[in-house]
């Protein structure tokens, strides 16, 4: 039996012209296939925001991913999307297409779009066009949003929005519910105690807010003192 150390190297002979070496450069295929991948889809994010209920959203740079995070656990969006819409936007003598990265709608019924950009330490760096399109958005009666992706990935909700989405799918009691929409709860604390104040009722809670049914105010830290804003009985109405 021929035995071979490992990572040893070959001998100069044991090369056969049989199987001739590829042509091209390795290293500058590594890096265009790379820069191939930065363009595929991610991830799909599945999403409750909109008519028609439960749906999927193709998100294809990381950053997309926390911002969908965000816009999901927000209780004033009423739906968002990647899937924007390309725009004509006319600059002194210039005329350019320009698309946001999400577009949104908002329970009051205005729309914003936002434009995720790179940067570091949340120092925002316009990208070539961005105050020609923001004024072009503002003239529509759309608010137009600029974050870098330092701000997303940095947002102080962000780790409370990945708590919601978590528990999102859990398993709760239909009486929960009932019980808390004929109470008058006024803070997460309260709730806690009326589902009977064990950590599972608290995971109750979570669920609850994922769902839509619990509203609290977006960006504040979820405590027993978070104020409870609404409870809907949505998809209970007989």
């Amino acid at each position: 039996m021929r035995q071979c150390a490992l990572l040893a190297p070959l001998p100069k002979s044991s090369w056969s012209p049989q199987f001739p070496r590829k042509s091209g450069n390795k290293l500058a295929a590594k890096k265009e296939d790379r820069g191939q991948q930065k363009t595929m889809p991610m991830s799909l994010f599945p999403t409750i925001k909109g008519p028609g209920g439960r749906r999927m959203e193709t998100l294809r740079r990381y950053s997309f991913i926390d911002m969908a995070r965000l816009l999901e656990v927000d209780s004033d969006v009423v739906f968002w999307t990647t899937q924007a819409e390309t725009v004509l936007v006319t600059d002194d003598d210039r005329t350019f297409p320009y698309k946001p990265d999400f577009q949104v709608e908002h329970k009051d019924g205005s729309r914003s779009v936002i434009r995720i950009i790179a940067g570091r330490n949340g120092v925002s760096v316009p990208p070539k066009n961005r105050e020609a399109a923001a004024l072009h958005y503002e003239e529509q009666g759309i608010r137009f949003r600029g974050m870098t992706e330092d701000e997303v990935s940095s947002h102080p909700y962000l780790r409370d929005a990945c708590l919601i989405l978590a528990h999102r799918c859990l398993d709760w009691p239909d009486e929960a519910l009932f019980v808390l929409a004929q109470g008058n709860e006024q803070t997460m604390g309260d709730a806690h105690e009326t589902l009977g104040g064990t950590e599972q009722a608290w995971f109750w809670l979570i669920t609850l807010i994922g769902l839509g049914h619990i509203e609290v105010p977006f960006g504040m830290p979820l405590s027993r003192k978070t104020e409870i804003l609404s409870i809907s009985l949505k998809g209970y109405e007989q």
